[in-house]
């Protein structure tokens, strides 16, 4: 039912930056990346321990994928962003460090880019609606952040290793793991909405 209402009557979809974001994007939109982090993020416990309770699936390895961008700005000042996906695309100044994050420092750039180069770039290569627009299975934070490392040019064999998740837990379209999946899809495309 909610994957119906989700798709067919509430038709949601997400077609620009929030406001948080875009004002980010003009402010240092300009600005030349220096250097730039995978960080991958631990799974909430609570859908860890949720979706083991009703389905006895682990997904304690499982992590969310960011990247935090080093920007030069003038007179040799630094700004570090993150930049990440959840059911949109979020850049944020002020985000939280957690002890049982994995900061992966990758290499340099051969040929500096703009935040916002890098941003339309991508954009260009995925298509608006993949770009913007989430879904936990085929387009998630883990596709998002490929694109941006194979966009920079730094997407290795190593890090496409550290970053891919895919596949590691089984999933059937038929079986009550993807619906599990899809509600917390929807319940995230809700709550960005109102």
């Amino acid at each position: 039912m909610f994957i119906y209402f989700k798709k067919t009557i509430f038709n949601y979809q997400i077609k620009g930056y929030n406001k948080k974001t875009q004002n980010i994007i003009n402010q240092f939109g300009g600005n030349k990346i220096n250097r730039i982090f995978l960080m991958n993020t631990p799974v909430n416990s609570f859908y860890v321990y949720g979706i083991y309770l009703f389905y006895q699936i682990d997904i304690s390895y499982c992590f969310h994928p960011s990247l935090i961008l080093e920007l030069d700005l003038e007179k040799g000042r630094r700004k570090w962003i993150r930049i990440e996906k959840n059911e949109g695309i979020y850049l944020s100044e002020d985000y939280y460090i957690l002890n049982n994050d994995q900061w992966i420092p990758l290499k340099k750039l051969r040929e500096k880019m703009t935040l916002l180069e890098l941003l339309e770039t991508s954009k260009r290569n995925m298509g608006e609606n993949k770009f913007f627009n989430w879904h936990i299975l085929q387009n998630n934070c883990q596709d998002f952040i490929e694109e941006l490392l194979k966009t920079m040019n730094v997407l290795t064999p190593k890090v496409k290793k550290q970053l891919s998740q895919k596949n590691s837990v089984t999933i059937n379209e038929h079986n009550f793991v993807y619906f599990f999946l899809e509600f917390i899809a929807t319940c995230f495309s809700f709550s960005n909405y109102f």
